[in-house]
């Protein structure tokens, strides 16, 4: 490869200063918020090896790759020794010319220093076989010394793509597989708070009830701040925009839109039938639903082709799915029965919304649907189901004659039972299911209350996402 295209990319080798120059970096000085995204955290650039961070389009990942850069150069490390290379420009055809790539630059830099480089490559997924070229780059002993971050859009592609390169992480194997997912809500309100807030550590009622007490200090913005996650979500784009200019201009849910759809062309999937899958889930307000009943509410017919779209879409990061328990109080998980589709976010969730429902004004769409009390409980329900899956690897929901809204296991037993009610009075009925399992937590609209007779700890949902802290790279699908 010829070496006049890795300078392309890397402007800054000419002149260190110049990283100040780049767009993204160029966007970030002019925001309200510059959101560090959880995930990170958990990046050691000073471990050799090689990273992996899945997370959808807009989510941040290319900005954290020049944030680094930046904050290598800053550090002193000569900026010839930093490397950084976009797939989705790069026009790399497979692994070979990948390992094309590796090799150009390595040999390049080895004249020059001996000492530890550092490798971005953005968006990786574009190229069929990019896990391929690393791992041959790897056993032909060329990655000594070196860290290697690789990031994409495509959870599938990418997961394949590091369960292709066992044994050759480096020294980061614990923590090499990272997922970028929209912030949570806690995160969401501490950019505007500016407070570091105290984090459950477990689900003890007494724990909760307690710092929920103690973060009532802060009733009135946490309220505010709740009502503005559920129009705007957790994508940075989103956020900058409403705090800039107290809305979200049309262009940003189109920009998100067209990643979602170019995703699915990409993977042979029809526009068409999405839509058609999207609505049908958006009309049963989250109740559950089979891939039997969509297919026969649409044009598609198979309900294979249903399960296949929506399985597709959860590694693309728009849906996720949550299977319902087989009987009350046992493990496992029932894959026959009718299971309940979210959204990862609810900012995701107005882009298709509004689209679904043809608006050309999706914003304005977006907050006269919250102006419906029933609309705003079941987003409410999304976000908290969306928070919890984060939290258990293992989890599902019942459905009887009453209702769980989240079980979340821990050593194959139950560790939460956690029902949503987000309204303004909690009467007897409304703990009819949780009495069943002894206890648990019901998540109200703004009742703080623990229900002792019935081990019920009632905590306003607010308060209760403000206090999860979240490890991103934990959500499970």
């Amino acid at each position: 490869m010829e070496l006049f295209r890795l300078r392309e990319q890397n402007p800054y080798w000419e002149k260190p200063e110049d990283i100040g120059k780049d767009f993204h970096i160029k966007v970030l000085s002019t925001l309200p918020f510059e959101i560090i995204n959880p995930v990170e955290r958990k990046i050691e650039l000073d471990k050799d090896g090689i990273f992996i961070i899945r997370g959808p389009r807009q989510i941040g990942k290319t900005t954290f790759l020049k944030r680094s850069i930046k904050k290598l150069i800053e550090s002193g490390i000569d900026q010839k020794r930093i490397f950084y290379f976009a797939f989705d420009i790069g026009g790399l055809k497979d692994e070979r010319e990948v390992l094309d790539l590796i090799k150009t630059y390595l040999s390049w830099i080895r004249k020059k220093v001996k000492e530890k480089v550092w490798m971005f490559l953005d968006e990786v997924t574009y190229t069929p076989g990019w896990a391929i070229g690393l791992k041959i780059a790897y056993d032909q002993g060329l990655l000594q010394e070196v860290t290697i971050i690789a990031t994409g859009s495509s959870s599938l592609d990418l997961k394949k793509g590091g369960e292709r390169l066992p044994g050759r992480r480096g020294e980061v194997k614990e923590i090499a597989d990272l997922i970028m997912l929209p912030i949570d809500f806690r995160t969401f309100l501490e950019l505007s708070l500016k407070e570091k807030l105290p984090s459950l550590f477990s689900f003890q009622k007494e724990e909760i009830y307690s710092l929920a007490q103690e973060v009532s200090f802060y009733r009135k913005e946490i309220q505010e701040a709740f009502d503005n996650y559920l129009l705007v979500g957790g994508y940075p784009l989103s956020i900058n925009l409403y705090f800039q200019k107290s809305f979200i201009e049309n262009s940003a849910y189109y920009t998100y839109l067209q990643a979602i759809l170019g995703d699915l062309a990409k993977i042979g999937k029809r526009e068409t039938f999405f839509r058609e899958i999207t609505s049908a889930i958006i009309s049963k307000k989250f109740e559950p639903i089979d891939w039997q009943t969509i297919a026969q509410s649409t044009s598609i017919g198979s309900h294979s082709t249903v399960r296949s779209y929506i399985e597709d879409l959860t590694y693309l990061f728009v849906f996720y799915v949550l299977y319902p328990v087989k009987t009350l109080g046992a493990t496992p998980i029932s894959f026959r029965k009718r299971r309940k589709v979210y959204f990862l976010d609810p900012f995701i969730f107005h882009i298709l919304n509004s689209w679904c429902a043809g608006s050309f004004q999706p914003f304005d769409y977006a907050s006269r649907w919250l102006e419906n009390p029933d609309n705003k409980a079941k987003l409410v329900e999304s976000i908290v189901i969306s928070c919890l899956k984060r939290k258990f690897p293992l989890n599902a929901f019942w459905r009887n004659s009453g209702e769980i809204d989240f079980i979340g296991f821990g050593d194959k037993k139950p560790k939460l039972h956690l029902e949503i009610k987000y309204q303004n009075k909690i009467v007897s009925k409304n703990k009819k299911s949780l009495k069943k399992v002894k206890g648990g937590v019901l998540l109200s609209k703004d009742i703080l209350y623990y229900d002792k007779e019935n081990n019920i700890l009632i905590v306003p949902v607010s308060y209760f996402l403000a206090l999860q802290a979240l490890e991103e790279d934990q959500f499970h699908y």
